[in-house]
């Protein structure tokens, strides 16, 4: 959160060095998600002098070629100005060999639509705003309200799983190549000669082989095996008598080898990725309104509860900084030490062990100057301070929503906010702009 804020902060500054006016605003799209449904990709969002296609009409190109962002450029040649490019070169995450020179977008994920395909609902945002503490909102924040839509609008493709590995792997592809890549078994082309002469990602056999097989990299080496399984419908089992998974039915150990190796090999290679669902995510024009999207729904959960202490009903909100990690294969809990990797051993690979990766705890720096935004900030800002700095109740931050209502979830039958008994508006609230003062 504070590190989405902190940049999406900057990002305005920018902006407002041209023309004061301008500010960040943000898509609200449960309002989309309750009048669209699933045809929520022809939502006047994506119209072409708003943010272009979503990605269901782009084909083989996968960029926006007419309207407002037709043809919009990345970095094609990053190695002067980031020491982490793709082996084009280009201003993209090192595993993804997506070459185009343009910004891209895709509506599948491994050819089918990611959990369905919807946007996140009311139901998911109530659900996120009904949270205790800060600790547990920033997973859903992160997540279910939020993360589905650099997945929806990114997409990925030339990634042929086929049938079994389609139903144990699915939209959790890429998310289950990212934990193999992090800790050294995913390997991938770092030149452009590398990809023109057949190169692509994958997990070398003689590093399975050394790592213990498939099955071991699969199992002891990642937590791969254990998320196929939960998605797997029965299809893969685990004996705890045995302390081992195995395919349901009956199959000979070397018939069940033949299947985890073929699974890891698939798992290894990401295709291409648009940028929405990777680190470069910024380049998408979409990417900067979805976060004050989240920080519109924490500024409204932090003001219901100053209002309930007021009004003394009960809607505690634990504001300790902290981050419950979910049982899931994007927050596998685990930091991996490179410094010991040799480059000239193809087996040598990370020491992984459970921690908290740096940045991520309060009193660690955010690694920008947000001195642009704020006096009352600078570089060296700590994740604490500026959370503390956003609080709706501060009289020194220079912005405040339009309104905290969401009438149209209210409408669908959801309430968000208003069951604990609270007036539905937060008027009787103090506004930062009634009472701040200007930068």
């Amino acid at each position: 959160m504070t590190h989405h804020l902190g940049f999406t902060l900057l990002m305005e500054a920018s902006l407002q060095a041209v023309n004061p006016a301008v500010t960040i605003p943000y898509w609200e799209y449960t309002i989309d998600s309750a009048e669209l449904g699933s045809d929520w990709r022809t939502s006047k969002i994506f119209s072409e002098d708003w943010f272009g296609n979503s990605g269901d009409k782009l084909f083989k190109s996968h960029h926006v070629t007419e309207g407002r962002w037709a043809d919009l450029a990345i970095n094609t040649d990053a190695t002067g100005m980031s020491p982490v490019t793709n082996a084009y070169g280009m201003l993209r995450s090192p595993w993804n060999l997506n070459d185009s020179p343009y910004v891209t977008r895709f509506n599948k994920v491994v050819g089918d639509s990611y959990f369905g395909g919807d946007l996140p609902s009311c139901s998911a945002v109530k659900s996120c705003f009904d949270s205790t503490s800060l600790a547990d909102m920033n997973v859903c924040l992160n997540g279910q309200t939020h993360g589905p839509i650099h997945v929806l609008i990114g997409g990925q493709w030339d990634v042929n799983l086929g049938e079994r590995a389609s139903r144990l792997i699915g939209p959790a592809h890429l998310l289950l190549f990212k934990d193999l890549w992090r800790r050294g078994y995913a390997k991938c082309p770092s030149t452009a000669s590398e990809v023109d002469a057949g190169g692509t990602c994958a997990c070398p056999s003689a590093l399975v082989k050394a790592s213990g097989g498939a099955y071991e990299v699969l199992t002891a080496k990642s937590g791969a095996m254990h998320w196929m399984a939960a998605s797997s419908q029965g299809e893969i089992v685990y004996d705890s008598d045995e302390g081992k998974f195995h395919l349901a039915g009956d199959h000979t150990e070397a018939q069940e080898e033949e299947v985890w190796e073929d699974l890891l090999t698939k798992l290894c290679n990401p295709g291409q990725v648009g940028e929405m669902y990777s680190s470069s995510a910024p380049y998408d024009p979409l990417f900067w309104v979805l976060h004050t999207t989240s920080e519109r729904l924490l500024q409204y959960r932090r003001l219901k509860a100053v209002a309930s202490a007021k009004d003394n009903v009960t809607m505690p909100f634990d504001e300790t900084w902290g981050y419950s990690h979910m049982d899931s294969d994007s927050d596998i809990g685990v930091v991996c030490d490179w410094s010991s990797v040799s480059a000239s051993d193809p087996t040598s690979v990370p020491v992984c062990t459970k921690g908290t990766c740096s940045g991520h705890k309060a009193n660690d720096k955010l690694p920008f100057d947000l001195s642009a935004v704020s006096k009352k900030l600078g570089k060296g800002t700590t994740n604490q301070e500026l959370y503390d700095w956003l609080s709706p109740t501060n009289p020194n931050i220079p912005y405040v929503y339009d309104t905290f209502k969401y009438e149209h979830c209210m409408a669908a039958g959801v309430d968000v906010g208003d069951s604990s008994g609270v007036q539905d508006d937060t008027d009787d609230i103090p506004a930062p702009h009634e009472h701040g003062t200007p930068l």
